[in-house]
């Protein structure tokens, strides 16, 4: 029986109690769905996900100056935070714009 790759990745994941990084640019932004094919609330439930609904599309600014080295930054801090709470170091350097802080406070309340 063919079983869809994405159920393949999320039963390993599952398995593994792992953690998704989105690398999906549309699911960064809250309030898009159409195109995104953001992970259903049952996924979500399943196995944790990060980086999805964190760029508002309310704050034009936010949403417009949103790119791929924000992106990379915020994937670092998941990783990094993932990693440090496994150890329990969370880590805040204070050195980010504001917009930065704004996504990490989310990452982080969907971490913890």
């Amino acid at each position: 029986n063919y079983v869809p790759l994405h159920e393949k990745e999320e039963a390993a994941t599952t398995e593994a109690r792992g953690h998704i990084v989105s690398a999906d640019s549309v699911q960064a932004y809250t309030g898009v769905f159409i195109g995104a094919n953001k992970p259903s609330q049952e996924e979500l439930d399943k196995t944790p996900h990060h980086l999805i609904n964190v760029v508002s599309t309310e704050d034009e600014e936010d949403s417009i100056a949103y790119n791929a080295a924000d992106w990379m930054r915020d994937a670092s801090f998941v990783i990094q935070q993932l990693y440090n709470l496994q150890h329990d170091d969370l880590n805040d350097d204070g050195e980010d714009d504001e917009g930065t802080k704004k996504r990490q406070i989310l990452i982080l309340e969907q971490i913890q």
